[in-house]
């Protein structure tokens, strides 16, 4: 788990932030799916999809950070980011960023990609005082802790069942 406290000193109007942050997969990080075989690039255009079916998300709430194509060459390399986020209740959000990175020929239409998921819930409280701080801290300790943690479980089904859905639609039988 990770506290952090934002507070601006030039937006003295805006109200202090207690912020928690903890990875749906700690102690590691990401899970990983790696494929060689047809049709890699494939897989770009089923991420935005299955995201927001196995979140149960609109589009909205679905994001492409970064997509990119090298066109020059017998392989086109491809690379791309996405984030979904779902709102849990009025303090808690959850993020699964799915990572994509490969590449393809132009010949035989062959190739690999890599597939990364990483996930985390971040829990944010406002307050104006110090008590109020120490409510919050109090209050998360004692009475919320134990929703957070079947959020944290409920987003590493997810990112299991992104993963699973990945591995099907692509026939891959064994991770690496």
């Amino acid at each position: 788990m990770q506290i952090l406290i934002y507070t601006t000193e030039d937006d003295y109007y805006l109200m202090p932030e207690l912020k928690i942050l903890d990875d749906l997969q700690a102690p590691g990080d990401t899970l990983k799916v790696r494929f060689k075989g047809p049709n890699p690039a494939a897989v770009l255009g089923m991420i935005p999809e299955l995201l927001k079916n196995v979140m149960k998300i609109s589009s909205k709430d679905t994001f492409e950070t970064d997509m990119r194509w090298d066109a020059i060459g017998s392989d086109n390399g491809f690379y791309g980011v996405w984030m979904g986020k779902r709102g849990e209740d009025n303090w808690t959000k959850t993020f699964i960023r799915v990572l994509v990175q490969g590449d393809q020929s132009i010949a035989d239409k062959t190739g690999k990609f890599e597939l990364q998921l990483k996930g985390f819930i971040e829990t944010s409280y406002n307050y104006s005082n110090s008590f109020q701080r120490m409510f919050w801290l109090f209050y998360n300790r004692h009475f919320y802790n134990e929703q957070r943690r079947k959020y944290i479980e409920e987003g590493k089904q997810d990112m299991f069942d992104i993963k699973e859905e990945i591995m099907s639609r692509f026939k891959i039988l064994q991770e690496d």
